[in-house]
């Protein structure tokens, strides 16, 4: 199994998607009791026993969101519908690296200092 991971490279300024926290209104009497997830900078793609999960981090590591994709296209697919393709190329994880998440942020954080 492997991890992919990429960052996004320019914000999306009304994302098609958004990542909330709490139940759907239809769920809770007409009342929207959601809230916002922070929004994401980094993405990493699981694979798993079960499929592909996407998740999304914040730029201060704060989780914004993960869904589940039956394959690795599948989960790219969705990461470009939700950021309009405003992200850098997929880089897989090496398998000697443990924290595939630790692993994105240290390349966002070069390529923010331009770096990559």
């Amino acid at each position: 199994m492997s991890d992919w991971v990429t960052w996004i490279t320019r914000g999306v300024v009304d994302p098609p998607v958004k990542q909330m926290r709490g139940l759907p209104p239809m769920l809770t009497g007409g009342r929207d009791t959601r809230e916002a997830l922070a929004a994401a900078a980094i993405l990493v793609i699981r694979q798993k026993s079960d499929g592909f999960f996407l998740h999304r981090y914040s730029t201060d590591g704060e989780p914004g969101g993960d869904t589940w994709h039956q394959s690795l296209d599948a989960a790219q697919q969705q990461a470009n519908y939700e950021f309009c393709g405003h992200f850098a190329g997929w880089a897989g994880v090496p398998k000697e690296v443990s924290d595939p998440v630790q692993f994105a942020f240290n390349l966002w954080s070069q390529a923010q200092t331009g770096g990559l």
